[in-house]
C-alpha cells in the first residue's frame, strides 16, 4: 500500500495528476462478450480500480464474430510493460505505478506513469493516435 499524496505534471501541454498505486492483479482474455482486452487491477491505498479496458483486437469482416488481434494491441501490451519497467505481463502484479488522471475526473485514467521518477509515459488516447489516427475519440 501507498501512502503518498498525489502530484501534478504537464504533459504535451496537458496537465494531469499523478496518483501512485500498486498493481495487485492484472487480466488479459476474452470479455463475457468476445472482445479481447487487458486491464491492471490497482489499489490507490485501499480504493481500487481497473486501468485499461481498451479493444485489442476486431472483427474479421463487419458483423463477424470471429476477431483478429491487431498490432494496436500487440504494441499496448509493450507499452504497458515498458513503462512499468518488467520484462513480462506476469510480473505486473506487485509494481507501483502512478496513474495518469486529467481534467476528465476521478475516476477516468488517461495514461500510466513509471514509478518513481514517472519519467516513462503511456497516455493511452495519444498511443491509439498512432494507429487509429482518423479516430479521435473512441479510445479514450
Amino acid at each position: 500500500m501507498l501512502d503518498i499524496e498525489p502530484a501534478t505534471a504537464t504533459i504535451s501541454g496537458k496537465k494531469y495528476t499523478l496518483e501512485p498505486c500498486y498493481i495487485e492483479s492484472t487480466s488479459l482474455g476474452y470479455e463475457d462478450h468476445g472482445i479481447f482486452t487487458a486491464y491492471l487491477h490497482v489499489s490507490y491505498g485501499g480504493v481500487k480500480q481497473k486501468i485499461g479496458g481498451m479493444i485489442m483486437d476486431k472483427p474479421v469482416e463487419r458483423y463477424s464474430s470471429e476477431r483478429l488481434g491487431t498490432a494496436y494491441g500487440h504494441d499496448l501490451i509493450i507499452r504497458i510493460l515498458d513503462t512499468v519497467g518488467v520484462g513480462g505481463w506476469e510480473k505486473l502484479p506487485g509494481k507501483n505505478l502512478y496513474a495518469l488522471k486529467d481534467e476528465r475526473g476521478h475516476y477516468y485514467v488517461a495514461g500510466i506513469a513509471s514509478w518513481p521518477s514517472a519519467d516513462k509515459r503511456l497516455i493511452f488516447k495519444e498511443h491509439a493516435k498512432k494507429f487509429y489516427p482518423e479516430d479521435d475519440d473512441s479510445k479514450g
